[in-house]
């Protein structure tokens, strides 16, 4: 991997660390609960957007076949395994470390409609945003099709149609909602690599700003989730993440030229950011078995483990660990056959 692209896998490491420790830690009035939720998940569609090509001209099959190799495949993959998993041993105890118990023949019908209505992930949640990721794939192709002066116009539109559907209450497949309001994100993708880093000034009135944006929101109000937000939060969610995220791009940058004298650091975090897809798939099966075992061998009860930040932490690691054998044995034995 190229030295200058070093921070973006410094990025994907820390966004999805910080999606693992969202999904353990369950203070939603917690400011560490409203930091994780305000950018997490806009870091990642920012991020898969980076490298998509407006200027590319490729025709819509060339698309589907690449997408399907790299990104449904595996989601299938982990969809059967994980539900199969989730049927067989888990359905009964899940809701008691943080899951949803619902019928077994539910998630079949999420993975034909992708809804998060009805507990259609129920085995699996975070599984909501690969085919959300391949609906904004979509949005993106067409608007590369678009003259250049058209797609800011594009951006606004989908967030348009957004607002329509909530307003409407109508949900379509493939979390094409989600993926309307988060194709803004996808399209700022290409402007990161125009991001230098900036000087101490600009990021002091980033985080100036971000605080400002930070205060806006009610103190009554949970976290701005991107899977429940209203039609009023769009704004300062939107506003939020960016500058958020345009704070990490920075300091991301700042640290990349310490990163690179130390070659393990760069292997860890090139190894972690490579493999978010698996970490994505799996993480939440195996945060759910680490809660339980935890639990029963502190005495320590579910809920109190989720609700403290040191606790969460502490599992957050746990789990990164684990993951590293599974995320080895899938590339090493099985996304061989699924290519």
């Amino acid at each position: 991997m190229k030295e200058r692209l070093l921070y973006i896998d410094m990025l994907k490491a820390f966004g999805i660390i910080l999606v693992v420790m969202g999904h353990v830690f369950n203070d939603t009035d917690s400011i560490v609960s409203h930091f994780i939720y305000a950018f997490h998940m806009p870091l990642f569609f920012l991020l898969s957007g980076v490298f998509f090509d407006y200027d590319k001209k490729i025709n819509f099959s060339s698309m589907l076949k690449k997408r399907w190799k790299s990104m449904l495949k595996p989601y299938l993959f982990f969809y059967i395994i994980t539900f199969l998993y989730w049927v067989i041993i888990e359905r009964n105890m899940r809701a008691s470390a943080g899951g949803v118990d619902t019928e077994w023949f539910i998630p079949i019908l999420g993975l034909l409609w992708q809804g998060m209505d009805g507990n259609m992930y129920a085995h699996n949640n975070p599984l909501w945003f690969i085919p959300c990721l391949m609906s904004v794939n979509v949005i993106a192709f067409v608007c590369s099709n678009l003259d250049k002066k058209y797609r800011y116009i594009a951006v606004g539109v989908s967030l348009v149609l957004y607002c329509l559907l909530c307003y409407s209450k109508i949900h379509l497949p493939w979390e094409l909602n989600i993926a309307l309001l988060a194709f803004g994100f996808f399209y700022c993708g290409k402007l990161v690599k125009m991001c230098m880093g900036g000087k101490k000034a600009i990021l002091l009135a980033l985080f100036g700003v971000d605080l400002f944006l930070f205060s806006l929101i009610p103190a009554n109000t949970h976290y701005l989730s991107m899977l429940g937000l209203s039609i009023c939060d769009i704004p300062i969610y939107y506003l939020r993440a960016i500058v958020t995220i345009y704070i990490f791009i920075i300091v991301a940058k700042w640290l990349e030229q310490y990163v690179i004298r130390a070659k393990i650091m760069i292997r860890a975090v090139e190894y972690i950011g490579a493999n978010t897809l698996v970490v994505m798939c799996v993480h939440d099966p195996v945060k759910r078995v680490v809660l339980f075992v935890v639990s029963k061998c502190t005495s320590v009860s579910i809920d109190i483990i989720r609700g403290d930040i040191l606790w969460s932490l502490s599992i957050t690691l746990i789990i990164v660990l684990i993951l590293l054998p599974i995320i080895f044995t899938y590339n090493r034995y099985v996304q061989p056959r699924l290519l």
